[in-house]
């Protein structure tokens, strides 16, 4: 993942912190790749798992990616918060813009909302983005 595309997503993902925010339900753990070992759940992990340069044969470098979000929350507190934070990903970012540093008409678009999963200690919601933009 470019890093003006890791800025655009994680400055996406924190922009609001308002209660009920994916931010505020997550405490702010929000981490491309890896979380810390041991982190404190409910958080958030993004990652990219495709890059189609569509432009580079045009010499441009338009981004055209897939991007994960993975929500992840205690398995004790149930398959709601799980859930819930999937779902106000989807509500809060869904055909939204972004800005990508470098790129115009940037947007992230849904296209596998996920299902809660057990995963260790955790509950987990997959969800998997396309992110467009393209080279000013």
């Amino acid at each position: 993942m470019s890093q003006a595309l890791v800025d655009g997503v994680y400055a996406k993902l924190i922009a609001d912190t308002e209660a009920g925010s994916v931010f505020a339900l997550t405490s702010g753990r929000i981490y491309n790749g890896e979380p810390p070992q041991d982190e404190t759940l409910p958080y958030i992990t993004f990652f990219t798992v495709a890059n189609d340069p569509e432009g580079a044969k045009f010499g441009k470098d338009n981004i055209d990616s897939t991007v994960q979000i993975d929500a992840f929350a205690d398995k004790q507190a149930g398959r709601k918060v799980a859930r819930t934070i999937g779902d106000t990903l989807f509500a809060d970012f869904h055909r939204q813009g972004l800005t990508i540093a470098g790129h115009g008409g940037a947007q992230m678009d849904c296209f596998d909302r996920g299902t809660v999963e057990e995963d260790g200690d955790a509950n987990r919601v997959i969800t998997q983005w396309r992110v467009s933009a393209t080279e000013d």
